[in-house]
């Protein structure tokens, strides 16, 4: 899907319009004058070949999913969004190009990026977004997208200090292998997102001087603060990140003491059994023994009885020779 939103200024005032058609959106951009906005949300192959051709964009470019800051003959940018759900996150690229001769801005994204229709929706009723330049509409659409890293470092972060509770709360907790395999979970999501927003510190910086944005102050402004707000959220997470092994310990050992809970248990039952068996067996085998034999007398009587302690040595010689 391909819409586009176009400003034309007059005097002080601001007229916008969306279009859809893509002929009447080349015409808009080739005839000048007008700032232009094209989005394009999971455009289809005939789309991606008309924006290719219209804003010269390499297909190389326009399937990038790394982050990317190229400011030559305008800007080309690349910044990953991030959703996360489910104590998980994925990332999705937008792709960005500002042209100044045109004043045109365009989008490249998934329609799952829900950032960008918020500002899409914002810029169509606002005009102080496009009133100097489209300087503050980058911004906006930028600054939309490195929120979602924002959010997602934090959640991140309180998923953390969630599972650390939930091993403080609970000793022995009977979910230890689920607890466990989120933790380790955490560690793999905490590590690879950091990774991926680190280099993004370091692009908001190089995006505040970019031409487009410099003579705007509190636009570089706003980017720099963005790039500090990024690297405390980035540090609280390295700081739960260090502290993951320790935590990983804990669990270990609360695994540890829950087994060998389990094993005294189970072989005081054992040391039970075999006690009662002790007793019981020789009963049995001189009982059954008087049935055979019958006692009529007190010679038989204390036959019966040594046969009994017989009985009690060969068990206990058995027990010893088992242990």
């Amino acid at each position: 899907m391909i819409r586009a939103m176009i400003a034309t200024l007059k005097n002080d005032s601001v007229t916008l319009e969306q279009m859809t058609d893509r002929d009447q959106i080349a015409k808009v951009i080739r005839q000048g004058g007008r700032r232009v906005w094209v989005d394009a949300a999971d455009a289809d192959s005939a789309e991606r070949d008309w924006i290719t051709q219209t804003f010269e964009m390499t297909p190389a470019f326009l399937n990038a999913d790394y982050p990317l800051y190229r400011p030559e003959h305008g800007l080309d940018l690349c910044v990953q969004s991030v959703l996360f759900h489910d104590n998980h996150y994925e990332t999705l690229p937008v792709i960005i190009r500002a042209t100044l001769n045109t004043a045109t801005l365009i989008t490249v994204r998934s329609v799952r990026i829900k950032a960008i229709d918020e500002v899409f929706q914002r810029a169509s009723k606002t005009d102080g977004l496009w009133k100097d330049s489209t300087a503050a509409l980058l911004v906006a659409i930028v600054s939309a997208v490195m929120e979602t890293h924002i959010a997602a470092l934090g959640s991140i972060a309180n998923s953390y200090v969630d599972t650390s509770n939930a091993l403080v709360k609970n000793s022995f907790p009977d979910d230890l292998p689920k607890l466990l395999a989120n933790v380790y979970q955490w560690r793999t999501d905490a590590a690879q997102l950091l990774d991926l927003v680190e280099p993004y510190s370091l692009l908001m910086n190089n995006l505040a001087e970019f031409d487009l944005i410099t003579p705007h102050q509190e636009l570089s402004e706003l980017l720099l603060q963005l790039s500090m707000q990024l690297g405390q959220r980035q540090q609280r997470a390295a700081r739960g990140l260090s502290g993951i092994d320790p935590l990983i310990a804990v669990v270990h050992s609360h695994q540890l003491a829950a087994t060998a809970q389990q094993t005294t248990r189970l072989s005081r039952t054992v040391r039970h059994i075999r006690a009662l068996l002790f007793l019981v067996l020789p009963l049995i085998a001189a009982a059954l023994g008087s049935l055979v034999l019958p006692v009529k007398d007190d010679v038989g009587f204390v036959a019966s009885l040594i046969f009994l302690l017989g009985l009690y040595a060969v068990e206990g010689a058995m027990l010893r020779w088992m242990r």
